[in-house]
């Protein structure tokens, strides 16, 4: 996906329609080089998505680069267990 209001559209869409019963993380590693930072953690999660339930779990990598105002995700790879 390309763009702010992609990425958006992808979070916000699934929201307008599920429950989030559970989200949590763990095992976060941040790794930092320059302006650029690697950010690891594994995420758990259950969710009703019109009456049907759902659990997943799996690990998120974003890759984030410092800006003049704050950091921007640049990159993101989710993997599913």
């Amino acid at each position: 996906m390309h763009g702010i209001e992609a990425a958006i559209e992808s979070y916000r869409e699934p929201m307008t329609r599920c429950k989030v019963k559970r989200f949590q993380t763990s095992g976060h590693v941040v790794t930092r080089r320059g302006t650029a930072a690697v950010v690891e953690y594994d995420w758990d999660m259950a969710w009703n998505d019109q009456d049907t339930e759902h659990e997943a779990r799996g690990r998120e990598v974003p890759v984030l680069n410092r800006h003049p105002d704050g950091w921007r995700v640049v990159r993101g790879t989710q993997i599913a267990a």
